[in-house]
């Protein structure tokens, strides 16, 4: 006699009439779903007999958080990571780190289709961007699966749904040309960040 195919995660979000992203913050314990809709996700994994791929998900798999750097070769960046390893410590949070430029194999770099299934295998809890470019794609791609995310410096213009924290460079620009002038120079011109970069062009604009 012929095996039943398993259930998928999409057959699970139809039954519900919610999406895959939804069912996915359940399976992981996401605390961003209303109690409802939660019970009736969970009702609906038990009677379909949903069971993801790598079994079934725990509680512990909420301690994982992943982040992506552009580079760890950077002052910037090892700063940033130890402010976050340190705060996770104190939340017993596992940190993992991946840089972009360490990796020559596309398929398996970060936020690559690959790379956000493996993240949901592993239940991770969200992914952390330092510094680091996302396209509309790799950004539609984690909402998708249901993995959070909160980008710290980007540097492009990021859309209102997307959680981020900037660094204080317009301010920075504002302090650094407000000496200059208080020193009576009328003139000065600006070396540091990519300009047509967000951090950088917001520094120059501080100027």
């Amino acid at each position: 006699m012929p095996q039943t195919a398993r259930p998928t995660l999409e057959q699970v979000a139809r039954h519900c009439g919610v999406s895959t992203a939804t069912v996915s913050k359940v399976l992981n314990h996401r605390p961003d779903v209303a109690p409802t809709t939660r019970t009736q996700v969970e009702a609906a994994l038990e009677q379909m007999g949903y069971v993801p791929s790598t079994g079934p998900r725990t509680v512990n798999a909420l301690h994982e958080v992943h982040v992506v750097v552009n580079t760890v070769l950077n002052a910037y960046v090892m700063q940033a990571l130890d402010g976050i390893l340190s705060a996770a410590a104190s939340e017993r949070v596992e940190i993992l780190v991946d840089s972009l430029d360490a990796h020559g194999e596309p398929s398996g770099a970060p936020l690559s289709q690959r790379w956000c299934e493996h993240a949901v295998r592993r239940g991770r809890a969200g992914v952390i961007l330092v510094t680091a470019e996302m396209s509309p794609e790799q950004r539609r791609r984690l909402e998708s699966l249901g993995i959070a995310v909160v980008a710290v410096d980007p540097v492009d213009p990021l859309d209102d749904g997307l959680v981020s924290i900037g660094g204080a460079n317009f301010t920075g620009g504002v302090q650094a040309a407000g000496h200059l002038i208080e020193l009576g120079h009328t003139r000065f011109g600006f070396a540091g960040a990519i300009i047509d970069r967000l951090p950088g062009a917001s520094a120059f604009t501080g100027s």
